[in-house]
């Protein structure tokens, strides 16, 4: 079973920077999600990830960019015996209609295939991630209201 988190919310409240950014090199640098081996982000705003027909697909696009066709046969074999210590970050569902998405993305996103991987996808409040949380593909569903101005320059210094 795909263990997912949908994370929600409004335009320009961080999600992107949070989820492609700031997690994955906090996960490098050993500050964040311990429990996972491998954490990668796939913006689904990018046409080549919707429409990517295997995880090999998603490894040399958007923002993973392994070009090594060896690297990623050795990262694909780890992910299928090992899904448990995965965390693939799926940015932006509200960016395209799930129709838009290939299968191979649409399974993923339903837990239909990478069984065991940890999913978060990011969405602004949408048709699609709302009819998901209904039928209960994810495991949290959570809001980020985001910063107050004073808060972002705190933040960024």
């Amino acid at each position: 079973e795909t263990l997912g988190v949908a994370a929600v919310a409004s335009a320009g409240c961080g999600k992107t920077f949070i989820f492609t950014r700031v997690g994955p090199r906090r996960w490098a640098q050993g500050e964040l999600w311990p429990q996972f081996d491998l954490v990668f982000a796939a913006p689904l705003r990018y046409r080549n990830v919707r429409e990517a027909k295997c995880l090999s697909d998603l490894l040399c696009l958007g923002d993973v960019g392994i070009e090594s066709e060896a690297e990623r046969i050795v990262i694909c074999d780890y992910v299928r015996k090992h899904p448990e210590r995965v965390c693939l970050i799926l940015d932006g569902l509200d960016e395209t209609l799930l129709a838009n998405c290939s299968g191979f993305v649409q399974r993923v996103i339903k837990g239909n295939t990478l069984k065991g991987i940890r999913l978060i996808i990011t969405s602004r409040p949408s048709p699609d991630i709302f009819s998901l949380a209904e039928k209960r593909q994810f495991a949290r569903r959570i809001e980020i209201i985001g910063f107050r101005k004073e808060d972002v320059d705190a933040y960024i210094r």
